[in-house]
């Protein structure tokens, strides 16, 4: 009887073990993995794999979200019966402010760039998305543990 009841504390156990760890943790790659983007002043942007207008954006090495509230989607038909392209437009916001726009082009899953207006200067920054796995950033980001989709 003692080894019947002690069979069935530990399945219980075992259980509760495996449904806290399973509903507390998130997939190890899940922070890991982003669109990875790059300017001509070789600063390099990380946009969040879980893409939605409550996306998060970093600059590398800094890893800082930038804090990001959404604005508006164009949608724009490229090509009559095909995806529409979609331009997300997103404020910057540092200290309650808004300091700089983004914008964020994609078709569905595809992301092709990223520009970005400073809002005092009016400067553009071109951010296009690395697609050449030989990018010279690559093994730096990857040695930080950052993979690029």
């Amino acid at each position: 009887m003692d080894t019947l009841v002690g069979s069935k504390y530990m399945n219980n156990f075992l259980l509760r073990l495996f449904l806290s760890l399973t509903l507390t943790s998130t997939p190890a790659l899940a922070d890991t993995e982003y669109f990875c983007f790059d300017a001509k002043n070789n600063k390099t942007l990380l946009l969040n794999a879980h893409y939605s207008k409550k996306t998060q954006l970093m600059y590398f090495p800094y890893m800082q979200p930038i804090q990001l509230k959404f604005k508006h989607t164009d949608a724009i038909e490229m090509a009559e019966d095909r995806p529409f392209e979609f331009h997300d437009f997103f404020d910057e916001i540092t200290h309650g402010k808004v300091t700089g726009h983004y914008e964020i082009v994609h078709q569905g899953a595809l992301f092709y760039g990223i520009t970005y207006t400073h809002k005092k200067t009016k400067k553009i920054t071109e951010f296009t998305r690395f697609y050449d796995l030989d990018h010279a950033q690559i093994p730096v980001l990857t040695a930080k543990g950052i993979e690029c989709l």
